[in-house]
């Protein structure tokens, strides 16, 4: 790949497509998916040339409890990046990974966890935020609903950062791709983002910007879900840095009262009534760690920008 203006600008000439696929009427699925990730880039490389800004990378995860000492859960993971850190970021990574292909779940069953910890250490010295939108208490009946709420949630805190671009890993089927889009639209019909914000799902093989997002969600889960620490903290961590015995912690905060959620009809879902109302009901809470580790947070837990009441009734009257 190459770079010009900071924007990318892939080179696709030499891409491992096969066009051999045989006599067949029907084309190699290998050739077809590499076609594909081949069409991908060049979108991407277009809609990069436009951002002035940030671009949002996005992931989600979710677990739910089969244990009591578990914690059922819902998240989006958003991985923010100035435009002009794109290619440096890309570099970055390739240097702690490769350049091939990365999952963190597969990294993890195949026993890579200094991989792991090596990219999650890694990201001290990316400029890029990294940030994660959760729902408490979700069931598998309800992750749909889930994923709306804390996809709606996450883009509209990327609209007060000024993202210009949301790429979201896409999902297998074209049913669940094509519903991620329509709730993308309603929601930037409705004001709940600026209508310059621009939104792309991609494949993680055609752009590795998109393994970061998986990687912090996947720490997240660990944490959140089963209670290990080890991966949250290395988030925080220089690759030279020594963590020694502080503390990872959730910390539990209440909103204040001007931050309650409200029943009031005329209360305004959209960006106008964004800060003032959030619930009571939502744990809120921001990773935190102990005061032997650096100031600096390489993942944050987002309040709610919406009221989940009025949220929850707009995707009820949308959906």
């Amino acid at each position: 790949m190459r770079v010009d203006n900071q924007c990318l600008i892939w080179a696709v000439d030499n891409a491992p497509v096969d066009n051999k696929a045989g006599s067949s009427d029907q084309p190699d699925k290998c050739c077809t998916v590499r076609q594909e990730i081949v069409n991908l880039i060049r979108l991407l490389g277009n809609r990069y040339a436009r951002v002035k800004t940030s671009i949002a990378f996005v992931d989600e995860t979710f677990h739910v409890a089969k244990t009591e000492s578990e914690t059922s859960f819902y998240a989006m993971g958003a991985t923010l990046v100035p435009i002009s850190e794109l290619q440096n970021t890309r570099n970055r990574i390739i240097e702690i990974v490769g350049d091939g292909y990365w999952h963190t779940t597969d990294a993890f069953h195949n026993g890579d966890q200094t991989g792991i910890r090596s990219f999650l250490r890694g990201l001290a010295s990316m400029q890029v935020s990294n940030f994660v939108s959760t729902l408490r208490g979700t069931s598998s009946d309800d992750l749909e609903r889930a994923r709306q709420i804390c996809m709606v949630q996450i883009l509209a805190h990327l609209d007060h950062m000024n993202a210009d671009l949301v790429v979201l890993e896409r999902r297998d089927s074209s049913a669940k791709r094509n519903a991620d889009t329509a709730l993308f639209m309603r929601a930037r019909a409705n004001g709940l983002v600026k209508s310059s914000m621009q939104f792309i799902q991609a494949h993680p093989a055609a752009e590795n910007l998109l393994w970061v997002p998986d990687l912090v969600c996947w720490a997240y889960r660990r944490f959140i879900a089963l209670g290990e620490t080890e991966w949250l903290r290395c988030l925080d961590l220089s690759e030279d840095h020594d963590l020694g015995d502080a503390e990872f912690r959730l910390n539990e905060k209440r909103p204040e009262p001007a931050l309650r959620s409200s029943s009031d009809p005329d209360v305004r879902m959209g960006r106008m009534g964004a800060s003032k109302h959030r619930s009571s009901g939502t744990i809120i809470a921001q990773i935190s760690c102990g005061a032997t580790l650096p100031v600096h947070k390489s993942m944050t837990e987002l309040e709610p920008i919406i009221s989940p009441i009025n949220l929850k009734e707009w995707l009820e009257a949308e959906f």
